[in-house]
């Protein structure tokens, strides 16, 4: 019980963890679906440019948010050139993945705010399981 309670504690509880994760992505979710509807709506952005530009300003908010609250990885300074580039290479992918999954969803009918939230969706529950596995991976 101790052991839990110590876990709890220092934030690496796999709750309080998933806690951390949904309200930092709150956050980023925030900047970019925010910035999506400013810039597609209010700056009458292309959907995809829209999408593709508030993502990318989301990607720094969430990897600070991310690497040093959620994660707690902020122990692992001399990593942090791993870390940044593993991130980096997952928010190409997902860049894309926003560009072609709004492109395909306005294809087949959906709305632009809607299908920007299925494509945030997909991406929010792939980078959990990527950042807790691979890039943020405790030693």
């Amino acid at each position: 019980m101790t052991a839990l309670v110590e876990s709890i504690k220092s934030g690496n509880h796999s709750w309080l963890r998933l806690a951390k994760y949904l309200m930092a992505g709150g956050v980023a979710f925030v900047v970019d679906y925010g910035g999506f509807l400013l810039l597609h709506y209010g700056a009458g952005w292309a959907v995809r440019y829209a999408g593709a530009l508030s993502f990318a300003l989301s990607f720094i908010t969430s990897f600070f948010l991310q690497r040093q609250w959620v994660f707690a990885a902020g122990g692992r300074q001399g990593k942090v050139r791993r870390d940044i580039t593993l991130y980096a290479l997952l928010a190409v992918f997902n860049v894309g993945l926003t560009y072609f999954g709004l492109i395909m969803l306005e294809a087949v009918g959906v709305v632009p705010y809607a299908a920007k939230l299925l494509v945030i969706c997909v991406i929010m529950v792939w980078n959990y399981i990527l950042y807790h596995s691979v890039i943020f991976k405790e030693d």
